[in-house]
């Protein structure tokens, strides 16, 4: 590809990229069920782990580990799991009926599925669960022979397996070795691969794998079908659009990285922050040139915000226009209808939430801003200020409505009609569903 086949910025990050992956995000989004009656969902018990806390989407169920007499237990709806040398974190089913964990007795592991063992295994990953709930698989290893495990069923033995995923309807997708050779497997079809990949992407229409490996040059490139793109010193962020048609991806080549959609490359940048393998961006480039961070996209696609710096300053880019400079900024997020914009800023060691260039009330921290489903009102995390006496604690505010403070929020859920919204709130031990009427 040469100069002349890269797009403007406006017609790539407007139409080809926005038509690619914002769909994929607006056909795929389901709206969340949730009960907007205050109930007390748990007493957390025992030496119970902060980082294991999960809730199943409707705030319906409220699991974690907790260690008690020794022995580490799963608790899920306030009902206690069985006993063991060690448990893993909790998983919760999309609709909150089913309750998985890795848990060790001596030196076995195993699944544990709504209280019950499964087989023992010299390892298990982090169960999974596909998107509807109905299936459950997790990775295993018994002897030097590794496998998927689905519903209680064992799959293939190979010498290695990794990257396990479930789709829609529980569609397998994972890597596979056998001695040198690896291959890509979806459902019961093995594609063989140059080599171990570290991005595959099954086209949610089609079922067709695509992904990146590396040749014998160091270089990276795309395959799909067996066919393979044109090689970038780099390649990461791989995803398909919804119609299975088109990959989208970002690359590196020398100092300039930028998006690909098909086989259009996009305007080149200093760097593109590596929103999907590192939670830090590259050290920006002394200078006056600009670099940006991947888009987000208003639900039909229409209209792009990204994130962008510019001779050390940070600013939401929204279809093409700069926005306020400050000390940093993310988090961006369109409204349903795609007419609005919020995001998060950070000035000094204040936080605030811009709605449509208006900046909100200061913080000591702000996040996870989420619209209403007419988008007139914005509810969002937020913390501070710091106190001796009490810590730092967390509250909702949706619209001017301040919720009261807790020990942690969970994010907060509107109502269909706009006007309440629910989140899980832990105070002490204490695990709540609240509600706060917006306003």
């Amino acid at each position: 590809m040469t100069a002349n086949d890269e797009l403007p910025t406006s017609g790539f990050l407007n139409v080809a990229l926005a038509a690619v992956l914002a769909a994929g995000t607006a056909a795929s989004a389901e709206p969340r069920r949730v009960s907007f009656r205050e109930s007390r969902l748990a007493t957390l018990t025992g030496d119970f782990n902060h980082s294991s806390l999960t809730a199943s989407p409707d705030y319906g169920v409220f699991a974690y580990a907790t260690k008690l007499g020794g022995k580490e237990s799963v608790v899920a709806g306030n009902k206690k799991g069985p006993a063991f040398d060690e448990v893993g974190f909790p998983e919760l089913s999309p609709d909150g009926k089913t309750v998985a964990y890795a848990a060790r007795s001596g030196k076995a592991w195993s699944m544990v599925v709504n209280g019950r063992k499964g087989d023992d295994f010299d390892y298990v990953s982090f169960p999974t669960f596909s998107q509807d709930g109905k299936f459950l698989a997790y990775e295993a290893r018994a002897g030097n022979k590794e496998f998927v495990v689905v519903d209680g069923r064992r799959g293939p033995k190979f010498d290695g397996v990794a990257d396990l995923s479930l789709k829609p309807g529980g569609v397998l997708l994972y890597q596979a070795r056998q001695g040198e050779r690896w291959f890509v497997v979806t459902g019961a079809v093995r594609e063989e691969m140059p080599g171990y990949s570290h991005e595959i992407a099954l086209s949610p229409a089609k079922g067709t794998p695509a992904y990146a490996v590396e040749g014998k040059d160091g270089k990276e490139s795309v395959i799909v079908r067996g066919k393979r793109g044109e090689a970038f010193d780099r390649v990461w962020g791989l995803t398909w659009s919804p119609d299975g048609t088109k990959t989208a991806f970002m690359a590196r080549s020398g100092e300039r990285e930028f998006l690909v959609v098909g086989d259009k490359k996009g305007p080149a940048f200093d760097y593109v922050e590596e929103h999907i393998e590192d939670a830090s961006p590259i050290p920006v480039t002394e200078g006056t040139s600009k670099n940006v961070s991947p888009p987000a996209f208003s639900p039909d696609g229409k209209r792009v915000a990204y994130r962008a710096h510019g001779e050390g300053n940070v600013f939401i880019v929204t279809d093409g226009v700069e926005g306020e400079i400050f000390d940093d900024a993310s988090q961006q997020v369109f409204s349903p209808d795609g007419k609005r914009l919020a995001y998060t800023a950070r000035n000094g060691s204040s936080d605030y939430l811009v709605v449509d260039g208006r900046k909100g009330p200061a913080f000591e921290n702000v996040w996870g801003p989420v619209f209403s489903p007419d988008g007139k009102t914005v509810a969002y995390k937020a913390s501070g200020p710091y106190s001796k006496d009490k810590g730092l604690k967390e509250f909702i505010v949706a619209g001017e409505a301040r919720g009261p403070e807790f020990d942690r929020v969970w994010e907060p859920v509107f109502s269909k009609d706009g006007r309440k919204v629910a989140y899980l709130a832990l105070q002490g031990r204490e695990v709540w569903r609240k509600v706060l009427e917006a306003r």
